[in-house]
This record gives C-alpha cells, structure tokens and sequence, in this order.
C-alpha cells in the first residue's frame, strides 16, 4: 500500500516502505524522537516533550490502539486533572459566551461532563430531557430569564419527577438581595455571585445536596426500575 507522509507535527513520523518489505519489517538506520502536543484539562497550551530512542536495526512496531491521556500523564489523576470515579453531568444555563466556557473548563476539571445552552428555554428542555448532578443558571437571559425557567421547570418537576429534586444554583453578577430572595423562592437552591470561581465550584460539588443527588443518580443509573419513570 502507498504510505502518504502526513506532515501533521503531532504524530510520529513513519518511513515509507520499499517495495519488497511490509511495515512489521521496517527498521530505522537512526534513533527517531518526536515532539507532540497532549490536551489535558486543567493543562491547556502546555508542551510536553516526549522522546522515543530506538537502537539501531531494531524493528519498528507501529500500534494503533489510541494512547489514554492518563498513559501520557502518570501522575494527572492524583493531580485531580483526570477522575478515576463515575463521571459527574453538569448543566450550565448562561448566555455570555465568555462566562459560560469559563464555568466548563473549571467544571471539566473537577470531572464533569458538562452540557451548555444559552437561554432559559433551552435550559427547560434540557431540565425535563435529562438529569444532572449540577445545574448553574444565570438570572438575565434572551427568550427566557433564568427565574422563569426554574419556575416552569419546579412545577413540571412535582407533577413528572417527583421522586428526585434537580439541584439547581443561581449565578449572577447584580443579583440585589431581593433578586436572590426571588430566585430561591421560585426553586433555586443556592445562589452564587459571578465569577464563579473554583473555590466555589468546588465548595458546591462537596456539600451535601450534591453528593446526596449523585448517589442517588448512581443508585437510579445501576437499577432504572427503582424510581418512577417520567411521564
């Protein structure tokens, strides 16, 4: 088969066969080194410099099982970068674009998977779609506000899911106090001035609200026939 040089600077180079040999009978007249680029959250736009030195005359064995970032990164998962444990799902409700990748990226390195939309409405649908272990709503948004959505979203929640509470922080940069009055009211259940900062996310994710949700996300994803299905 014809080899095609790929000159993209993240993959090992590979010489091209003659002819008369296959792949597995390649060997390499030097030692070959590359250099790659690994994305790790927590890690972007950071290099990593990888060096592979292969004596002389030694077959080259090309594997083509895909690479796991803890293989390129021992130490990340006791680092926290990388979570060996079930993975968290989190909604983020927040129509500035800035914000809202700001609150994923913190988010992915904690462990979340996270879900994103940019309006009250899509958040409602997403709310009623879905189960998340987190949701972070902002107050004033486009089509509809983040009070509006978690209002629906409580009184379709007692008539169709009644038998798990979604929890749900508000986030906002002037939210006055009677704001944040009005959005507990209305079923949020804690509230969080922007910018939402690590400390934050990370005090959310240990108290107690949360971490009774999740295992009951994980009892509820182990054994589906244990609570009521949505209507």
């Amino acid at each position: 088969k014809k080899v095609i040089q790929n000159s993209n600077p993240y993959r090992l180079p590979v010489p091209t066969p003659s002819p008369s040999c296959t792949i597995k009978q390649l060997t390499d007249p030097e030692k070959i080194s590359y250099e790659r680029k690994i994305f790790v959250p927590g890690l972007s736009g950071t290099r990593h410099n990888t060096g592979l030195a292969h004596k002389q005359s030694q077959p080259v064995t090309l594997d083509r099982k895909r690479m796991s970032s803890s293989d390129d990164f021992p130490d990340a998962e006791s680092k926290g970068y990388l979570s060996s444990q079930v993975v968290h799902r989190a909604l983020v409700i927040e129509d500035s674009v800035v914000v809202r990748k700001s609150l994923s990226r913190v988010l992915v390195k904690l462990g979340f998977e996270v879900t994103e939309v940019t309006n009250g409405m899509d958040g409602l649908k997403e709310l009623k779609e879905s189960l998340f272990n987190l949701v972070l709503c902002d107050f004033l948004m486009p089509i509809m506000d983040g009070l509006d959505c978690i209002q629906q979203f409580r009184q379709w929640e007692s008539a169709n899911r009644h038998h798990i509470r979604q929890y749900i922080v508000g986030i906002s940069a002037h939210a006055s106090d009677k704001d944040i009055e009005a959005g507990l009211k209305v079923g949020m259940d804690e509230f969080r001035s922007k910018p939402v900062s690590f400390a934050d996310l990370t005090e959310l994710k240990d108290c107690k609200q949360f971490k009774r949700l999740s295992e009951e996300l994980q009892t509820l994803q182990q054994n589906p026939c244990s609570a009521k299905r949505p209507k």
